[in-house]
């Protein structure tokens, strides 16, 4: 038996104290080492793997070591022996490990660090593993096999997860950068794998984190169970809370390998701007012209694509308002999404749509090079004008009406407005829409003829039409009253200028004896018959047919007289008015 007792020595600029003792006969060694020396200066009488695996390590002060050793020596006559086949199997340590004054793994620099290994038949295990850095700490159980290369962590920490971006892969850096953190989250989870192959690592936690970023979107709070194997991650049970908004997603895997997302049974109480531009801003760009005053409520699920947009096989089930589109304010919106490739569908929408009910479908394909072709179906009924047109037109306040219709485009592009086609039609009843000034133009010129004529309360209308190239056209607007039939026909296109005629037929649907009364009326009807130019707002009538004055004598008699009657030109400027023109007016 030889022993050695309170071996001291300096060493590499520290202490060395050992004690040791070995059995000649068995070849046993066993002793108890603490020392404070910079194991870098060893490196020389390492192997490469054991260089490379203590250039892992950097500190400004060498570690406190204090363990034990045992392990079977060499037959003494055995002048070149294996180590690593015939030493290693036998080695095995106990002790502790402490850095006081910090160090860094990879460049991940830490404040202080501790902890308790032994190794034994090759196995490494840290079994309290305790770790400071400014934000948090880390709490970690470590296993690693030297047979097999196969490890295993179990850890809790409370670091920010970007102090690991060193380690990782430049795609999983790239994933990591899209998220910020202002506290570090709290991560309960586990690792294994199998060393020099990265694509078998795994790990599944448990993760709870506040007040971070992603994409540049807030989040208050999240909670969620994660696990990534063979490049596939996978989120179960996530909770994300923002203010009042928060979703929520059975499961959501992201597959790194074919760049896709899958998202399960997702449901959202969040603003629809939020949410795309998390996504990634084309969904965000889709999304733009939509706005909620209030988050809706949908329900998501479907494949999101992390580059490829014709990867794309998204649905969404949406409810909420009031909703802005264009020129509508909507109180209540409902309906169904379907991203799919570069096409975007609309399918059962429904909404309660200025004192009725809307309901339509629509589709849009983003493949064209210059803009996106859409067509669309759309139904309302019980519209009343009196909200309706405001908002689309203008405001006016004396719009009265029920308003019933339909509209369907064919095909169209959003980039060119003249590219529109389709077709459709329109029924309105019980009210008055005299303040439209396309169809109260004619309204002074009947009121002369019979007070209230021209702005009686319209008891009917409708209109077939179709569009083409931009440009709208009707052959059979009419409109009705108790005293009159107004009848449209002709075009409009989308800058509101017109081209049509229309015809006034006067007690035309009077009980009984309309018919009769209108065909008495009829050189009166015609003396009605206008074509209109300019705009909508600013129309311009002129008659269609020449009617001599002396004929519209018995309709306005004295307007006509003074027209008929020549002007006096030796009179100047400042003469007194003509006599007649002191005359009672009509």
């Amino acid at each position: 038996m030889l022993t050695i007792t309170n071996l001291q020595t300096e060493l590499y600029g520290g202490k060395l104290d050992a004690r040791a003792r070995v059995d000649v006969v068995s070849r046993v060694l066993k002793g108890t080492i603490v020392s404070d020396f910079d194991p870098h200066k060893t490196e020389h009488i390492l192997t490469e793997v054991g260089r490379h695996w203590l250039q892992q390590y950097s500190w400004p002060q060498p570690p406190m070591v204090a363990g034990d050793v045992s392990l079977v020596l060499p037959a003494w006559t055995n002048r070149h022996p294996d180590w690593r086949g015939e030493i290693q199997p036998s080695l095995a340590l106990e002790g502790d490990l402490t850095l006081n004054q910090g160090g860094a793994f990879r460049g991940i620099n830490f404040i202080a660090a501790r902890c308790h290994f032994t190794y034994t038949n090759m196995v490494w295990c840290l079994s309290d593993l305790f770790a400071t850095r400014p934000e948090g700490h880390l709490k970690a159980f470590y296993l690693s096999n030297d047979r097999t290369k196969d490890f295993y962590w179990r850890i809790s920490s409370r670091l920010n997860p970007a102090t690991v971006h060193p380690l990782l892969e430049p795609q999983q850096q790239r994933a990591l950068d899209l998220f910020t953190f202002t506290q570090s989250p709290y991560i309960n989870g586990e690792i294994w794998g199998r060393w020099h192959e990265l694509e078998r690592t795994t790990f599944k936690a448990r993760i709870a984190s506040t007040n971070f970023t992603f994409r540049g979107e807030s989040v208050d709070d999240f909670r969620g169970a994660v696990q990534y194997t063979n490049r596939f991650l996978l989120l179960t049970d996530g909770r994300l809370r923002h203010g009042t908004q928060h979703l929520s997603a059975e499961a959501l895997g992201a597959d790194f390998a074919a760049k896709k997302m899958y998202l399960t049974n997702g449901y959202a109480v969040a603003d629809a701007q939020m949410v795309a531009r998390a996504i990634g801003p084309n969904i965000a760009h889709v999304v733009q012209p939509y706005h909620f005053d209030r988050p809706p409520t949908a329900h998501v699920y479907g494949v999101i694509p992390l580059e490829r947009e014709a990867d794309a096989d998204l649905h969404f089930e949406i409810a909420g308002g009031p909703f802005h589109w264009w020129k509508f304010n909507i109180p209540q919106i409902s309906g169904e999404v379907h991203w799919v490739g570069e096409q975007l569908t609309l399918a059962n929408l429904h909404a309660d749509f200025y004192g009725g009910k809307a309901s339509g479908a629509a589709a849009f394909d983003f493949r064209p090079t210059h803009g996106a072709d859409y067509h669309f179906a759309v139904i309302t009924t019980n519209t009343l004008l009196q909200f309706l047109v405001p908002d689309v037109f203008g405001r006016t306040n004396t719009l009265e009406g029920f308003l019933n219709g339909n509209l369907v485009i064919t095909n169209a592009n959003v980039d060119d407005p003249n590219s529109m086609r389709g077709y459709g039609s329109a029924q309105f009843r019980d009210g008055t829409i005299w303040a439209i000034p396309i169809f109260g133009a004619l309204s002074p010129a009947l009121d002369s003829l019979m007070p209230g004529l021209g702005s009686s309360r319209a008891s009917a209308g409708a209109a077939n039409f179709i569009i083409t190239n931009g440009i709208i056209r009707s052959d059979n607007l009419e409109i009705r009253s108790p005293t009159l039939r107004m009848q449209y026909r002709g075009n409009i296109d989308f800058d509101g200028r017109l081209n049509a005629r229309v015809e006034a037929e006067l007690l035309r649907d009077m009980w009984l004896i309309g018919p009769v009364v209108s065909t008495i009326f009829w050189p009166v009807t015609k003396l009605f018959e206008y074509q209109v130019t300019g705009s909508l707002g600013q129309p311009k009538l002129e008659p269609v047919y020449f009617v001599p004055r002396i004929v519209q004598m018995p309709f306005h008699p004295l307007r006509t007289l003074k027209e008929m009657m020549p002007e006096d030109s030796s009179r100047s400027a400042t003469n007194g008015p003509p006599i007649f023109e002191k005359l009672p007016t009509e």
